[in-house]
Order: C-alpha cells, then sequence, then structure tokens
C-alpha cells in the first residue's frame, strides 16, 4: 500500500465558480485511492477505473491511507452513527468549523468508530478542508460549509463512497452557496452583516430538522436569485467608482509628466506659470480621463502644449514665433469644440496667452519667474505592472 500523499488538484476562486464540487477533491482521492488496492497493469486504461474497484478494496485502500486508531471495546454501530451524524451540527450554536471526527470526539466523548467509519468520515473530512483551503471564504461560510459535512458522510455510510462522486443535491448546494458566498464577509459592513444572517437562518433551520435538505436548498437559491442581482449592480458601482479614481490618479501622472517635460528649464512670466500649472493641467486631464493615452486627442493636446510653451520662448526665428502666434489661439478654440466635456474654464485662459503675445509682438515682454515644477506620484508611472490589463483597457 503505497503511503505518498495524495494528488489534489489545485481549485482557485475562478475555476470554482464553474466546477461542481463533485468534479473536484472527491474523485481524485477516490480514484487515487483505488489504484493503491488494484494490482499493477499494463491493460488500458478503463474510462471510468473507480467503477471497478470493489467495495472492499475501496475499504481497505481508505483504511490504508488514513490508518483509523484501533477502535475501542464498544463500537457504534452503523445506523446509531448515522442518527449521531444527522444531529451533530445542533449540538451547539457555535459556528462549527471542526472536522467531523473532531466534533464528535468534543460531544459525544469516548465514541468508538470501526475502522472503515473511521476511515470514510476521514476521508469526507479532508475532501471539505482540501476545498476550504483552496477558497477564499469568510469563516462563518467555511462554518455552514462543515455544517452539511456530516450529511454528506451520512450519504457515504448508507450507500457507499462512490456515492459522493456520483451527483447529489447537497453538493449542488454546496457548490452554490461557495460560488455565491466567495467575496462576502462580515467586515464588509452592515451588508456584510445582513447577508450572513439571511444564509445562517436557512442552514440553521436545516441542520437543526426544522425543514429538509431540499428546502434548504431551495431557500438558498431563492435568496442567492433575488440578492444577486443587486449585489452585481453594486458590486458595478463600485468597480466604476474605483476605476474613476484610478483614471483621475493616471490622468495627474500623465498630465504632471507633460508639463514638466515641456517646461523643465524654460523662461515664462508668472501668470503663464499659475495658468498652466491651473487650468492647463485640469484640462489636460480631462483630455486624458475621457479619451485616453493612446489616442488621438492626447496626442494633440501634448503637441498644443509644446507649442504654447514654445511661442512664450526668446528666439531668432521671428517669422515663426509670429506664425505661432497668430495660428495657437484659433488652433486651440477648434480644439476645444471637438471635445466632449466642458472646456470653458480652458477658453477663459486664452487671454492670458493672447495677452502675453501682445507684449511680445510690441517687443515689451513680461520678465520670467522661478517655479516649482508639479510634484509626481512615481508609483502611478509603475501602474501598468500592477493593474489588471482588463482594468487598464477601460481606463486608457
Amino acid at each position: 500500500m503505497t503511503t505518498e500523499p495524495v494528488n489534489v488538484r489545485g481549485v482557485n476562486r475562478v475555476t470554482f465558480r464553474k466546477t461542481h464540487f463533485v468534479t473536484m477533491d472527491c474523485p481524485r482521492r477516490l480514484s487515487r485511492l483505488g489504484e493503491s488496492s488494484m494490482k499493477a497493469t499494463k491493460a488500458s486504461v478503463q474510462p471510468d477505473p473507480l467503477n471497478s474497484i470493489a467495495p472492499s478494496n475501496l475499504q481497505a485502500a481508505l483504511r490504508g491511507f488514513y490508518t483509523p486508531p484501533k477502535p475501542g471495546p464498544v463500537v457504534i454501530g452503523k445506523g446509531d452513527l448515522i442518527g449521531l451524524l444527522r444531529t451533530l451540527p445542533s449540538l451547539s450554536t457555535e459556528d462549527h468549523v471542526d472536522p467531523i471526527l473532531v466534533q464528535i470526539d468534543k460531544y459525544h466523548r469516548g465514541t468508538s468508530l470501526s475502522p472503515d467509519d473511521h476511515a470514510l468520515i476521514a476521508f469526507v473530512d479532508d475532501a471539505v478542508t482540501q476545498i476550504l483551503r483552496q477558497t477564499d471564504l469568510d469563516f462563518k461560510i467555511e462554518a455552514f460549509v462543515r455544517d452539511f459535512a456530516p450529511f454528506l458522510a451520512v450519504i457515504a455510510l448508507e450507500q457507499d463512497v462512490k456515492a459522493l462522486v456520483a451527483p447529489q443535491p447537497i453538493l449542488s448546494m454546496i457548490d452554490r452557496l461557495i460560488r455565491s458566498c466567495i467575496g462576502w464577509s462580515e467586515d464588509l459592513g452592515i451588508l456584510g452583516d445582513q447577508f450572513m444572517e439571511k444564509i445562517e437562518v436557512i442552514v440553521r433551520d436545516a441542520v437543526r430538522g426544522r425543514t429538509t435538505l431540499e428546502q434548504c436548498a431551495s431557500d438558498l437559491d431563492a435568496f442567492f436569485d433575488k440578492e444577486e442581482p443587486v449585489y452585481e449592480t453594486m458590486e458595478q458601482r463600485l468597480c466604476d467608482s474605483q476605476l474613476s479614481v484610478l483614471a483621475g490618479q493616471k490622468a495627474k501622472y500623465y498630465a504632471a509628466q507633460l508639463l514638466n517635460q515641456q517646461m523643465t528649464g524654460k523662461q515664462l512670466p508668472l501668470f503663464i506659470i499659475f495658468m498652466l500649472q491651473g487650468s492647463w493641467y485640469e484640462f489636460l486631464q480631462n483630455v486624458f480621463i475621457g479619451y485616453g493615452l493612446k489616442s488621438k486627442e492626447w496626442t494633440r493636446a501634448s503637441k498644443l502644449t509644446e507649442s504654447v510653451i514654445g511661442s512664450l520662448q526668446p528666439t531668432a526665428d521671428n517669422d515663426r514665433q509670429r506664425s505661432l502666434m497668430a495660428s495657437l489661439p484659433e488652433s486651440i478654440k477648434a480644439f476645444c469644440a471637438e471635445l466632449t466635456f466642458d472646456t470653458t474654464p480652458m477658453e477663459t485662459c486664452l487671454a492670458d496667452i493672447t495677452g502675453e503675445y501682445e507684449l511680445i509682438a510690441a517687443g515689451s515682454p513680461s520678465g520670467p519667474c522661478d517655479f516649482d515644477l508639479l510634484e509626481i506620484d512615481a508609483s502611478m508611472g509603475e501602474g501598468n505592472r500592477t493593474i489588471e490589463r482588463d482594468m487598464l483597457k477601460q481606463i486608457e
């Protein structure tokens, strides 16, 4: 009998949403354990080797793998064990985060199980534990799943362990519970509390015998079907809000970067500095948010920024400067007219630019002033490596 660890396939959150409970740990463990009870052969692989394993061989494999302790002088019978398991989750109001065997020892101390029954329950505990380890669930949701684990053991005891591989209503219910509760927590405030409370009422009624498992599954489906569209809308609003914040941060970064590059080493009068680092800075951010970094609008805004700052610099090429001063105000107005956001603040600032042009044309330009460059959040420049591509695509 091999003693190497069972190779359990990892399951991430996305996979778990699309994959049923019975397609994960249970069949892989059953198949792997069954292999250890079969003689090595070069025969062709069976489509479903589990079906060819005799129940006695499967029980032997489970005993060999889980190594049950030696039973006491009085061993609980299968019928009594099934009754014990059915009532086990209702014996306390605590959140049951412990495996079945731990709960039996806690609430039925001294109960002795046969090696076959002990190994089977250990297998169910193990399968549930592996799934809970590989999903991101609040501890209360894990407790709800643990509440249903004894009923899985009952199915295996009443039929056999292979029954856990077959479609079972309780497995579909557990799958829906986990799939619909990923990401939820009591830490989310009143909404999280209300969400957990509603599920707890449904689950507790079932495990205490006030309702059947079938009614529990129906009630959970009805609850999730009703609430999920509401929560999806809230989730979308939250995503939109966060995307808006992130877009604003990226816009500030690229607008400041552009202005700093063009203003560095340039001679600029004080009121032009205020205009560039005020209204023009905000204008560039709006262009970025509205059209994106790779848009023709951003390229045009970048070229206008370069041209405006360049047109205000002392130069020996008077003809080119006069050409820029004559054409830039109208080019800026034409560009603003094409944009979908309010450009009134930007158009108002044109008076500052044309006023300085008049002084330059008269041969008495305003004197330059020292200035500090805009502050830049350097981490935003690394955002492309830390933000998911689909989110960046929405922003850009």
